[in-house]
């Protein structure tokens, strides 16, 4: 499959919103998230984050430029040096192909250049095809466990060092 990564903008709302809602409905264990709450959410929403100024959404685009996979950047507000790799989530007719690899990519060289090395993300505990993905692009347990109080689902946090 080929598919075109890059930076998501403000045209690509409406994709964005379809693509969440559909992690959303798909997935719903791999997300702090629920599709109840982000139904919810105004138009504006999903333009606001996609402004220039705000964090990073990187989007892979299949040949009928339908949006099929996302990952967000952060930087982490208490660690200097430190971002955060969220929203991940390939849909999945084009799991498999390496989209995956090339939006992680894209979020890494982001923090790199935001002088911020280190990579923290959260996976669900049990999703093995994530888990060896990150395991595959460097990232190795870092030792925490979150369970989330919506679901009672247990998340592992994982990095990836310099």
């Amino acid at each position: 499959m080929r598919y075109e990564v890059r930076r998501l903008v403000v045209d690509d709302a409406a994709q964005l919103r379809a693509l969440r809602l559909r992690a959303l409905a798909t997935d719903p264990a791999a997300f702090g998230s629920t599709l109840e709450r982000e139904l919810a959410f105004p138009s504006s929403a999903w333009a606001d984050r996609l402004h220039p100024g705000a964090n990073p959404h990187y989007g892979g685009f299949g040949l009928a430029s339908q949006l099929l996979g996302m990952a967000v950047g952060i930087p982490d507000p208490d660690e200097a040096g430190c971002a955060e790799l969220v929203g991940m989530w390939v849909d999945p007719e084009a799991r498999g192909s390496g989209l995956a690899v090339a939006l992680v990519d894209l979020v890494l060289d982001w923090a790199s250049a935001q002088e911020r090395p280190r990579v923290r993300l959260w996976v669900t505990e049990g999703n093995e095809r994530a888990t060896a993905l990150y395991r595959k692009l460097g990232f190795v347990p870092a030792g925490r466990r979150n369970v989330r109080e919506r679901d009672g689902m247990a998340e592992i946090e994982m990095t990836r060092e310099p």
